[in-house]
């Protein structure tokens, strides 16, 4: 989950930079909304002030992923939601 928040993150900070706007009043805005969680919080504000240094690995995401896709998706399980695929991933 962190890493598809870092990742939704960083394309919000992309695409709001493209239309003219700040990434750090846009970050104050995202975190009085719905994404005021604490990874939300740490994460967004690295972002927007450029000093972003990853605490949470890429391989540490790409293992929980590889470990989501291994798993059987049965029916009546809880979560049968389709992740991102990984095949051309390295790691």
């Amino acid at each position: 989950m962190i890493t598809m928040a870092i990742k939704a993150m960083a394309e919000t900070v992309v695409l709001t930079e493209a239309n003219g706007h700040a990434r750090d009043q846009f970050s104050k805005l995202n975190l009085c909304t719905l994404s005021g969680s604490r990874s939300y919080q740490v994460y967004s504000a690295n972002i927007a002030s450029e000093t972003y240094e990853p605490s949470f690995k890429a391989t540490l995401g790409l293992k929980d992923l590889r470990l989501r896709e291994t798993q059987p998706s049965e029916p009546g399980t809880p979560c049968r939601c389709s992740m991102p695929r990984i095949a051309g991933c390295a790691g």
